[in-house]
């Protein structure tokens, strides 16, 4: 999120961006899919995957509850204790920052570097999750998707980093051809 606003900072301001780097990001304003919708696709798997689909979704469920509680009980404290509960503190930060930040599209393009398994934001079903994450109606010039193996959490550990690594060099290779003589930003 922060690479994409600043490089339409930078775009905005006459600067010409030679790469923009998204690592398995999400759009923050992704659209909710009805309740109904997301009922149906409960149902689907719970029919598809059995009693073990509903043990993981209400283990899945409880274990954002616990977090959100210690997430609260931390703020509280982080209060009282503003050393020891920093890191903390500067996540929530960031999390309440990037809940109000509202993007505007850009002239700029991206590079998406994808994971192949299924996101929690897809496994939830809350939210309509497309191939380009939400960034396409945002990125006027494009979303390149390079799709790697792992999740969200093991595209960026072995051995699957390999892959990313390779994805990664050949985009920014692609990019370093295409720059012409002109001053190039980098945001990544």
């Amino acid at each position: 999120v922060v690479a994409f606003e600043m490089s339409k900072q930078l775009t905005d301001g006459g600067e010409r961006v030679g790469f923009v780097g998204l690592i398995d990001s999400f759009s923050p304003d992704l659209p909710l899919r009805p309740l109904g919708e997301r009922a149906r696709i409960h149902l689907g798997r719970a029919r598809t995957e059995g009693p073990s689909y509903l043990l993981d979704t209400a283990s899945r469920r409880m274990h954002y509850e616990v977090g959100a509680a210690e997430r609260r009980a931390a703020r509280l404290l982080g209060r009282v204790f503003p050393e020891r509960y920093r890191y903390q503190n500067i996540e929530d930060s960031w999390v309440v920052a990037e809940r109000h930040y509202r993007p505007s599209p850009s002239a700029g393009s991206a590079t998406l570097f994808r994971a192949r398994e299924e996101s929690a934001l897809s496994l939830w079903t809350a939210f309509r999750v497309d191939e380009q994450h939400g960034w396409g109606r945002y990125l006027r010039g494009g979303v390149d998707v390079r799709v790697c193996p792992g999740n969200h959490a093991t595209m960026c550990e072995e051995p699957h980093v390999r892959v990313l690594g390779i994805q990664l060099r050949n985009a920014l290779d692609r990019a370093d051809s295409g720059a012409s003589g002109r001053g190039t930003a980098v945001a990544q």
